[in-house]
């Protein structure tokens, strides 16, 4: 794996050749990388690595830019890495991240929970190792964490179980905190899941909010005050929990109709598929 990375990252940067650039490297979009090659095609993700040197105002190292893992929405069951590839651009392009934008293997039959969880935790684990030096060049000590609805509930999910001192930051957009509320408004989507589930308990595997403790990264959620997708009670819950713990936690609420939007729960902005100006104008001030 460590050769065919290596390759891809080559192959990567060949694609800028021409003129030379005047930068160490310029920006580039690693892909397809395997970190849990057993998950076949839901264990891949995307490397996408800013210009060397990063952009006025980004949020540095001394050394290196700071490492976002992504995760996409979907309801655990549905959608893609390229349905974030706005956020990545974002991080990368805007705040001189580096971001890595995964998959994980959806929600089935075959499926059930904790697979998506232990793969996002595989995935942040991966950005510690040596086959992440080998590609970007640098190691992070610490690592931030991204993601939006379904992605949220992985990225907190991800957040209460890593060690603390492995994690930057968290940014939590939309997402399920806590289950019970969500899972009272919108049952069906927990089937794939858990199968047919008629007892809320069920629920308590998935929780994070009882792994919360002392100690842990500093936290921003973001949420319309009126989503017919998620209800923002859920994710209230976890910041209460995680203020509760003595941890740092932001709550960005913001009214549902502050700019065009479907439900409440609509993210993007109309055209380019980017975050919406407000969400990424409070991220960026998070991030810095």
């Amino acid at each position: 794996m460590k050769t065919l990375a290596t390759k891809t990252f080559a192959a990567s940067l060949a694609a800028f050749a021409g003129e030379p650039p005047a930068l160490p490297h310029p920006a580039a979009i690693v892909r397809g990388i395997a970190y849990a090659p057993e998950n076949g095609a839901f264990g891949l993700g995307d490397l996408w690595l800013p210009a060397s040197p990063q952009p006025d105002g980004a949020t540095l190292s001394s050394d290196h830019p700071p490492v976002v893992l992504l995760i996409h929405g979907g309801g655990w069951s549905a959608l893609d890495r390229a349905s974030v590839a706005g956020i990545a651009q974002f991080f990368r392009d805007d705040l001189g991240f580096a971001v890595f934008n995964v998959e994980y293997r959806l929600a089935s039959e075959t499926n059930r929970w904790p697979a998506c969880g232990d793969d996002c935790v595989a995935a942040a684990n991966w950005l510690f190792s040596d086959a992440f030096r080998d590609i970007a060049g640098f190691s992070p000590d610490k690592i931030w964490l991204c993601g939006a609805s379904a992605g949220g509930h992985l990225a907190l999910w991800t957040l209460v179980n890593l060690p603390p001192e492995k994690v930057a930051g968290c940014i939590s957009i939309s997402s399920i905190g806590d289950p019970v509320p969500d899972f009272r408004a919108h049952r069906g989507r927990y089937t794939a899941l858990f199968g047919p589930v008629s007892d809320e308990a069920a629920l308590a595997a998935m929780d994070p909010i009882p792994l919360i403790r002392p100690g842990m990264a500093p936290l921003l959620c973001t949420h319309a005050d009126a989503d017919e997708v998620v209800p923002v009670a859920s994710h209230r819950a976890f910041a209460d929990a995680y203020r509760a713990a003595g941890n740092r936690c932001e709550f960005f609420e913001y009214p549902h109709d502050a700019e065009p939007n479907t439900g409440g729960h609509c993210i993007w902005r109309p055209g380019p598929h980017r975050l919406l100006p407000l969400l990424e104008k409070r991220i960026a001030e998070f991030a810095r």
